[in-house]
């Protein structure tokens, strides 16, 4: 009997060796490509970062700088319930330029009494007349307010008793004055003669006729309405008020409504009887409020 002896299967193990593999040259080269990218991508980012906080750092530096350098003063501030209006000064005390009632940075103001809750509003071409306003360092300025267009406010305000106004510019500088309201209606007119608008040479006619332009203005602190006379002197004719220029159709007694502080253009047409001669006319204007000639 024979045995037949089986030999184990033997396992060769066969390795490849590319000849596509990376060389320890081109590692080294590729490493150190690495490294300097990821420096310089380090290198910007502490740059930027340190850039950014100079910045802030230098924006924080500027804005103390002007808070530390901002003064504003209010030297008189006034209320009046005859047309709920306002007069006051603005005055840069300070050493850089304020902005006052624009709309880059909201300013606030502040209007209290003993016993009642502040009221706040903010500043605005609405309510304060002749803002916005920049002063340079120095510089003063005279605005209104008009409390109407703050009804809450104008609510909260008690006529004979001391208040207190502040206006915050900028969030930066703070202005208050102390101020009693009053309910006074005071009168006033201003005339002034701009243009002889004939100097030399009559309008035609005869008699001959010559033609003056006056502006008047309403320097009172409520609206108000004037009668206008005109009476002449010696070796004057007939004259006449007129609203529309000269040579329009013009009546002898005018009446003109003015607001606070508008102004308006009439003309008088004066005839004279001799054209040599001196003619003395005079105008008159009677306030209905005041019941009184200016």
């Amino acid at each position: 009997m024979f045995k037949k002896s089986i030999k184990p299967n033997k396992i060769r193990l066969i390795t490849f060796r590319s000849k596509k593999s990376i060389t320890p040259v081109i590692a080294i080269i590729l490493t150190m490509m690495i490294a300097v990218a990821a420096g310089g991508g380090m290198f910007y980012w502490i740059t930027r970062l340190q850039n950014q906080e100079q910045g802030a750092v230098q924006q924080g530096q500027q804005r103390l700088f002007e808070t530390l350098s901002a003064c504003l003063n209010m030297p008189s501030f006034d209320m009046n319930f005859a047309n709920n209006n306002s007069n006051f000064v603005l005055q840069n005390c300070g050493n850089t330029q304020i902005n006052f009632g624009d709309a880059k940075i909201d300013d606030f103001g502040v209007v209290s009494t003993s016993g009642i809750d502040p009221c706040t509003f903010t500043v605005n071409t609405t309510n304060c007349i002749g803002c916005p306003v920049s002063l340079k360092p120095g510089e003063a300025a005279t605005l209104s307010f008009n409390w109407t267009a703050e009804k809450r406010c104008v609510n909260q305000i008690i006529n004979g008793k001391q208040h207190q106004v502040s206006f915050t510019v900028d969030r930066t500088v703070t202005a208050s004055r102390d101020f009693v309201p009053e309910s006074v209606a005071r009168c006033g007119l201003r005339f002034e003669n701009f243009t002889r608008l004939a100097a030399n040479a009559h309008h035609g006619g005869n008699p001959p006729s010559y033609c003056y332009k006056f502006q008047l203005t309403n320097t009172g602190n409520v609206a108000d309405t004037f009668n206008l006379t005109n009476t002449t002197g010696v070796n004057c004719g007939s004259a006449k008020i007129l609203t529309q220029g000269c040579g329009s159709t013009g009546i002898a007694n005018s009446s003109i409504s003015l607001t606070a502080g508008e102004n308006y253009t009439i003309y008088l047409n004066q005839t004279v009887t001799v054209a040599d001669l001196t003619c003395t006319s005079t105008i008159t204007a009677l306030s209905l409020n005041c019941s009184t000639s200016i």
